[in-house]
């Protein structure tokens, strides 16, 4: 790997090597195969042991169904049925599963490998640099959600503020610059995506449905 890698967040943990005689037989075109040769496909890097990117890369295989073929790049994390690879009429990255009629359900991800590959690179770039706000998580009984409740109420009839020390006071002053920062950075992601790649920001596509997680902290 060089200085000038084109993905180096992505490719940080290593690459899987893509055999020659499989790009020879895929028939891929020429930019993406000397591509592949030359920097295979990334490992992703793990946090916690859980990803914290949407799929997961894998040893390429050409896949059939019917007269269609695909060259197959990656499995999405949350199935395994689930794969993604390039159309191999078109080139597209496809998001695919077989549904057990020979008609597989089919969507198309990216225009082609390397605006896929750029979404993740900026979409780890992204989570590298904005984390989420971290709350503590509490948990109270019954009794205890009621006293919290009657608090509230009184508080709203009498418009008393609520007592917080000084600590408290600083970690929701870091959490709400931390959540500006983050919704902030969030908006010029999708705009970079719509530039890069219109088709992949389509409704309801995968990568919203992708963006939307990672507004939840999912990923």
């Amino acid at each position: 790997m060089t200085d000038h890698h084109p993905y180096p967040m992505l490719y940080a943990s290593g690459s899987i090597r893509v055999a020659d005689h499989l790009l020879n037989e895929a028939s891929l075109p020429v930019e993406v195969h000397d591509f592949l040769m030359q920097y295979g496909l990334p490992m992703l890097p793990t946090k916690n042991d859980n990803t914290i990117a949407p799929v997961q890369f894998c040893e390429p295989f050409i896949h059939s169904i019917g007269k269609r073929q695909w060259f197959i790049i990656a499995r999405e994390e949350w199935s395994e049925g689930l794969r993604i690879g390039l159309d191999l009429a078109s080139f597209e990255v496809c998001w695919l599963e077989e549904t057990g009629n020979g008609r597989p359900a089919i969507a198309v991800l990216n225009r082609s490998l390397f605006c896929f590959l750029d979404f993740m690179e900026q979409l780890l770039v992204f989570v590298a640099k904005h984390p989420l706000p971290e709350y503590e998580a509490q948990t109270y009984t019954a009794e205890e959600a009621a006293e919290k409740l009657a608090a509230w109420r009184e508080r709203q009839r009498t418009g008393q503020s609520i007592q917080r020390t000084p600590e408290q006071e600083k970690r929701i002053r870091m959490n709400r610059q931390l959540e500006q920062q983050f919704q902030a950075g969030l908006r010029q992601l999708k705009q970079s995506f719509r530039q890069t790649d219109a088709i992949a920001m389509k409704r309801n596509s995968w990568w919203k449905v992708v963006l939307e997680q990672l507004e939840d902290g999912i990923i």
